[in-house]
């Protein structure tokens, strides 16, 4: 399955970061944050939750 389409199914199920994702789908983190970027921009994932976490936000 595409990584687009193993996102939408991980983030069925409950909302989690970048680095969450990047690692239940042994994916690379640069990967995920794009793919993630296309699903938000065509309105199909949204942001949950931001938060400041060492000096940078995490979504």
């Amino acid at each position: 399955m595409p990584l687009h389409g193993r996102l939408l199914f991980a983030l069925g199920h409950r909302p989690a970061t970048i680095s969450k994702l990047a690692v239940q789908l042994d994916a690379k983190k640069g990967n995920v944050a794009h793919r993630l970027k296309v699903l938000r921009e065509a309105g199909l994932v949204h942001i949950a939750e931001t938060r400041q976490v060492r000096g940078g936000t995490e979504q």
